[in-house]
């Protein structure tokens, strides 16, 4: 699973199209999020939390994921 945020600071967008478009040659599988309006920090958001979570159960336990909920994220704490 590849989760791209489109104003990733980070990964630059021909990047992360350039490794789709290397997985579409080499005829391997792949599963794509794209985050739109969002920073690298998005990883951290409840929606991509959950996307990831629902990934692993379904791809790795192979068992249907709860859909109806949600996950809240909160801040990290200042040191």
């Amino acid at each position: 699973m590849l989760i791209y945020a489109d104003l990733d600071e980070n990964v630059p967008p021909h990047q992360a199209l350039r490794l789709v478009s290397a997985l579409i040659r080499a005829n391997k599988s792949y599963d794509l999020l794209v985050l739109p309006n969002r920073t690298h920090s998005a990883a951290g958001d409840g929606y991509t939390i959950k996307r990831t979570w629902d990934y692993f159960i379904e791809h790795l336990l192979q068992c249907e994921p709860v859909f109806d909920v949600a996950v809240e994220a909160k801040p990290a704490a200042r040191l």
